[in-house]
């Protein structure tokens, strides 16, 4: 079974119209979660033609099928990983992960190179491009290593067997006397030794061994796993030979900047290239279609300057004159207003997302009872490296160049702009200089296609990061209120949880303004709290950027202002800042860490997810647990770095 990573799915006394919303949105957008695949199966490659260039046709080539699907050897057969052994001796290991300076393209073919036991020196790792034989290659939600780490040991232990197997018979020796250590088999009775090059032709007749007649590594035999070793791109990043997304070209590539609609769903209504076409190096202007609704993953349209060199094309963007009919529903959204619209929306009942006991009665019996907003604004991801593409248009089809997190993507959004089918696209990912789960979404290799088509030329679409700042697809802005009371010896009894965010769903659903239980369940179904009575409700936030979901950082809040009453409640405005640009206080965790004891009253999930919503739990909590009359003086709360990984990968 394949299940949503991440997902959290509704509380048992759940029963709700989000639930069924999610399971819909789960049907309709298969591709758009990242999902942890069943146990690997590990068999031979035995058709080569989509193996050309890199294997030669004598290699021994080992694929793990990670697909929940049963294989069919004639149609439907899609391995994920490819393990291949060349006849010189040399392993070559396709990544079919994208690499934005986790390591994931070093660590899972590290893993298969320990467990197979051959010398790091040896392996060659060859990229892959976008395509359905690899399975899930959306390299997003910090589950690559987790997903695939038993995949590539599988595969390694495999390979070893057959290959000690391959010696065994051609010494005549019992396999069970053959070992595999650094490359080299060996049977220590005979005193027999070679190279695994001399046994790939053998090894590739075997039959593939069950995965029960396989023999692990002990952790204590690892060479590599656990110990420092040089990432397989470190030599050619540190001497600028290695290609990011801005360092791909092609010949006679033009370069495009794009003036987009400052506001969401806003249509050209005219413009005046004449000023533009003046400045030295411009080639011409191109009007790039707006999008349709629901606007998933697609090009936001505009009007690009085409020129040869990104200076032109960025100074020929500067003299365009374009009129803009602006959306009517999202031209009067400012950040203000927005933060007012979404505190209105909480202080009133939403839909129950999670009930449990009697709150009302518990509240209004309360001995002492606490109130608290707490707001979160929108955040960017900003990497390092703004988005940019490259695309070349010829016979039909494309081939393009990418820092992207998802290549598949990649070719569904591209056909589907260009009307051609996603087999005559061909995505090269290039190294990501960052990606955050924004270069998971292809809209700006799609506006590299469109412009190639439009051109007849190659061409590089370059994002200025002003234009990665106010086209992102948005962290969710988020507003929340709380109530909680105690009773007469200080223990917790009831907690109102409600809170309104601009919802995923908005991206695959045009007007969707109620989160999805994946959404809203991520702080409160693993509910850590020992509370009897509680109730979570979700509230609407109309849409009006481009929306990525919460934000997978801890984001810390300090009180700017607490109010006495004289039913001892207390209420508190709660500011959250939050660094756009900055990467140091991403992917941190609670001040509570999860390896902790846990007190009672204190949260520390397990998942890494709706920071947000668990970030103003835990503040608030925490101030309950506080002595009542200083529950809201000004604190400064600092974090533990997390033990999971520090990027989307």
């Amino acid at each position: 079974m394949k299940i949503p990573y991440g997902a959290s799915f509704p509380a048992p006394e759940n029963n709700s119209e989000i639930a069924r919303l999610t399971r819909d949105s789960y049907a309709q957008h298969p591709g758009a979660y990242a999902e942890v695949e069943a146990a690997p199966e590990v068999f031979k490659v035995d058709r080569r033609d989509f193996l050309a260039g890199v294997f030669t046709a004598s290699a021994l080539v080992l694929g793990a099928n990670l697909a929940s699907v049963p294989a069919d050897a004639a149609t439907s057969w899609q391995p994920s990983v490819y393990l291949g052994f060349e006849p010189n001796g040399q392993v070559v290991i396709t990544s079919h992960r994208s690499e934005m300076g986790t390591g994931s393209r070093t660590s899972l073919p590290l893993v298969i190179a320990d467990e197979l036991d051959v010398d790091w020196k040896i392996v060659r790792v060859e990229q892959a491009t976008g395509d359905t034989k690899y399975g899930s290659q959306n390299t997003d939600g910090s589950c690559s290593v987790r997903d695939f780490v038993a995949a590539m040991h599988q595969t390694g232990a495999t390979a070893r067997l057959m290959l000690e197997r391959a010696a065994a018979q051609k010494w005549g020796v019992p396999a069970g006397e053959v070992s595999l250590k650094m490359g080299q088999l060996t049977h220590a009775a005979s005193r027999h030794s070679a190279g695994i090059g001399e046994f790939v032709a053998a090894a590739a007749r075997l039959p593939v061994p069950a995965k029960t007649e396989l023999r692990f590594k002990n952790p204590a035999e690892y060479r590599y796993i656990g110990k420092d070793v040089a990432t397989v791109d470190q030599h050619n990043i540190i001497t600028g030979k290695a290609i990011f997304g801005m360092d791909a070209k092609r010949p006679g590539m033009l370069y495009a900047a794009i003036e987009r609609p400052p506001v969401y769903d806003s249509k050209i209504k005219t413009v005046n290239e004449t000023e533009a076409l003046k400045v030295k190096g411009v080639q011409r202007t191109v009007q790039l279609p707006p999008f349709k609704q629901p606007h998933l993953f697609q090009q936001l349209g505009g009007v690009a300057v085409l020129a040869d060199s990104t200076y032109a094309a960025l100074q020929g963007r500067k003299k365009l004159k374009v009129d803009w009919n602006a959306n009517p529903a999202h031209s009067p959204f400012n950040s203000a207003d927005y933060k007012k619209e979404l505190f209105t929306s909480v202080h009133k009942p939403g839909k129950p997302v999670r009930n449990r006991g009697n709150f009302d009665t518990a509240f209004n019996r309360a001995a002492k009872k606490l109130e608290a907003d707490y707001y979160v604004p929108m955040l960017a991801h900003a990497p390092m490296e703004p988005p940019v593409a490259v695309a070349e248009f010829r016979n039909g089809k494309v081939e393009t160049w990418s820092p992207t997190q998802d290549p598949q993507a990649v070719q569904q959004a591209v056909a589907g702009a260009l009307g051609i089918k996603p087999q005559d696209v061909i995505a090269n990912v290039t190294l990501l200089g960052g990606g955050f789960g924004r270069k998971s979404k292809p809209d700006y290799v799609v506006e590299a296609a469109l412009l190639a088509k439009a051109a007849g030329k190659p061409v590089k679409v370059v994002w200025t990061r002003e234009d990665d700042i106010r086209f992102d697809y948005f962290h969710s802005v988020a507003a929340m209120h709380m109530k909680g009371g105690m009773d007469s010896s200080g223990k917790l009894d009831s907690w109102l949880f409600r809170s309104a965010f601009p919802p995923i769903a908005s991206t695959f659903a045009a007007g969707a303004d109620y989160g999805a239980d994946f959404e809203t369940g991520m702080a409160l179904n693993e509910i850590l709290f020992d509370v009897p009575h509680m109730r979570a409700e979700n509230c609407p936030a109309r849409n009006h950027v481009r929306q990525a979901g919460c934000a997978r950082s801890a984001i810390f809040s300090t009180p700017s202002r607490s109010t006495a009453s004289s039913t001892n409640s207390r209420t508190s405005t709660i500011p959250t800042t939050s660094t756009t640009s900055s990467r140091r206080s991403a992917r941190t965790a609670m001040s509570i860490s999860p390896r902790m004891p846990r007190p009672r009253g204190t949260m520390a999930s397990p998942l890494p997810l709706s920071r947000s919503i668990q970030d103003a739990c835990a503040a608030f909590w925490n101030s309950v647990r506080r002595n009542p009359d200083t529950a809201n003086s000004p604190t400064r709360r600092t974090a533990r770095s997390a033990s999971r990984p520090t990027e989307a990968s």
